[in-house]
């Protein structure tokens, strides 16, 4: 999903934003909870800081499956990691 953005940078340094939506187990439409700070951007990639564990381990976009994967083997990222990702990809989210 996404992909259509043409404005770059997309938000201002400082920004919280999350994710507008993902699905639930049913396929249905569900509120994000993916949380970011915009922190910057590299060229054409956003700088995002993760905020929340929602955002840490990328639960709006991977499948529930590949989330219960990376945990059971361990796979711990910290909340504040910095992550990118491409502006044209800013339209998944909006401003709180």
């Amino acid at each position: 999903m996404g992909g259509h953005n043409e404005k770059n940078p997309p938000f201002d340094v400082g920004d919280i934003i999350k994710q507008r939506y993902t699905t639930d187990r049913e396929s249905n439409l569900i509120p994000g909870r993916e949380e970011y700070e915009f922190v910057g951007m590299k060229g054409n990639m956003m700088l995002l800081k993760t905020m929340n564990d929602y955002a840490a381990n990328g639960e709006d976009i991977l499948s529930d499956e590949a989330v219960k994967m990376n945990k059971k083997l361990g796979y711990k990222p910290e909340i504040g990691q910095t992550l990118q990702l491409h502006y044209m990809y800013a339209d998944r989210f909006e401003k709180i």
